[in-house]
C-alpha cells in the first residue's frame, strides 16, 4: 500500500516538475519572441546595434499616403471598426487640407525634408499642387504595399500607415505626422530631445491610458518603437485603435524611461469627443497647442472632404478650425492659392 502511494507521489512530483518546465518554456521562448523575432515572419525590422544610444532627432518630416485598402466584401467582414460603425476606405483624391497641413509643416516646423511616402500615387488637384510646389520641396518615397504583419492580413489604409510609420521611423528617425495634423508653432524645443528618450508622443486621454499615434517623435532605430512594432505579433484587424492608441499607451507606462508624453494639449485637443469645439464654435484658445489633429477619420466627410477656399477666407461663421488654418498657413498664402486656382479653371 505505502509502495503505491510512494509511487503515486512520486508520479504527481513528476507531472509537477515537467509542468513547471513547460510554462518555464513558454515563458522564455515568448520573452525570446520579442526580443529576438522569429526571422521568417514578414517584414522584421532590421537592427543597427552601432547606432543605439543616440538621441539625436532629425529635422526631417515623415508623411504617408496612398497605402489602398482592401475590397468592401473584405473590409464588410474584416475590417476595423469603431464602435458599430465600419471605417471608411480612404478617399479617392488628395484633399485640399492635406495640401494646407503640408504647407503647415514647412512653415512652423522648417524642416530639412519633407517625406512623402506613398504605395499607391494619390491623384487630383492638390496632389499635383503639392508635388510641384517648390516651396513645400516634397522628397517623394515609393514603398511597398504593407498587407501583412507577422502573418496577420492589414485590410484598411490606416492599419498600413500605422507599420508604414514605424519601420520609417526606424529607417530615418524624424517627426512623423498623419495628413489631418495641422502644425501650428515651431518643434525645435521637441526635436533636441532634452528628455533623452526614445519617442516623444502626447496623451489622447490620459485617463484611459490612451496615446494616438498621428504624431510620433523618435530618433533613428528607436528601442521603443521597435517594442510597439513588435507587439504586432498579436494584431486584430477588426479593433480599429487596440495597437495604435491603447498598447501604445500601456507600453509607455510599462518603459516609462523610455518616452516623454505631452499633455493632451499638446496635439490632440480639442478632442474628438468634443469635436463641436473645432468645428461649430470659436472659443478654443490654441496658444498652447504645437499642433492640432483634426479627427478626418471621425468627421472628414462632414467637415474636410468638403472644405474649400472660399469657405476658409469668406466663411459664414468664424470656427475654431477655420481661425487655425488661417494661423497655420497665413492669409497672404491663402489668398494667393486661391488666386492661382481661379486663373487654372
Amino acid at each position: 500500500m505505502r509502495g503505491r502511494q510512494l509511487q503515486c507521489i512520486r508520479t504527481s512530483m513528476f507531472r509537477r516538475y515537467i509542468y513547471r518546465y513547460i510554462c518555464l518554456f513558454f515563458i522564455v521562448v515568448s520573452s525570446l519572441w520579442i526580443i529576438f523575432p522569429c526571422k521568417k515572419c514578414e517584414r522584421i525590422l532590421s537592427k543597427n546595434d552601432q547606432s543605439i544610444g543616440t538621441y539625436d532627432i532629425p529635422n526631417i518630416v515623415h508623411f504617408i499616403t496612398g497605402q489602398g485598402d482592401a475590397s468592401e466584401t473584405i473590409l464588410d467582414r474584416f475590417g476595423p471598426r469603431l464602435g458599430s460603425r465600419r471605417m471608411e476606405r480612404a478617399p479617392s483624391e488628395f484633399q485640399l487640407i492635406n495640401y494646407l497641413v503640408l504647407l503647415s509643416a514647412r512653415k512652423h516646423i522648417n524642416p530639412d525634408q519633407i517625406y512623402i511616402h506613398y504605395s499607391l500615387e494619390p491623384t487630383g488637384y492638390w496632389w499635383l499642387k503639392a508635388k510641384y510646389d517648390l516651396q513645400l520641396n516634397l522628397t517623394l518615397n515609393q514603398i511597398p504595399q504593407i498587407t501583412s504583419i507577422y502573418n496577420h492580413p492589414l485590410y484598411h489604409h490606416a492599419h498600413r500607415s500605422d507599420i508604414a510609420r514605424l519601420e520609417i521611423l526606424n529607417k530615418y528617425g524624424g517627426i512623423y505626422l498623419d495628413l489631418d495634423v495641422l502644425i501650428l508653432k515651431s518643434f525645435s524645443k521637441l526635436i533636441l530631445n532634452s528628455y533623452q528618450v526614445e519617442a516623444i508622443f502626447a496623451w489622447e486621454n490620459k485617463d484611459y491610458n490612451a496615446i494616438c499615434n498621428a504624431v510620433i517623435i523618435a530618433p533613428i532605430y528607436s528601442k521603443f518603437l521597435q517594442r510597439l512594432y513588435q507587439s504586432y505579433q498579436s494584431f486584430n484587424s477588426s479593433c480599429w485603435a487596440c495597437h495604435s492608441v491603447l498598447l501604445t499607451g500601456q507600453l509607455a507606462t510599462i518603459y516609462s524611461n523610455e518616452v516623454y508624453v505631452l499633455p493632451s494639449n499638446a496635439f490632440f485637443e480639442p478632442s474628438w469627443s468634443h469635436i463641436e469645439e473645432l468645428y461649430l464654435y470659436n472659443k478654443y484658445n490654441f496658444h498652447k497647442n504645437y499642433a492640432c489633429h483634426l479627427w478626418n477619420s471621425y468627421i472628414g466627410n462632414l467637415f474636410l472632404y468638403n472644405l474649400t477656399l472660399n469657405s476658409i477666407l469668406k466663411p459664414k461663421t468664424m470656427t475654431t478650425f477655420i481661425r487655425m488654418i488661417i494661423h497655420a498657413v497665413g492669409n497672404e498664402k491663402l489668398n494667393s492659392i486661391a488666386r492661382e486656382k481661379f486663373l487654372n479653371k
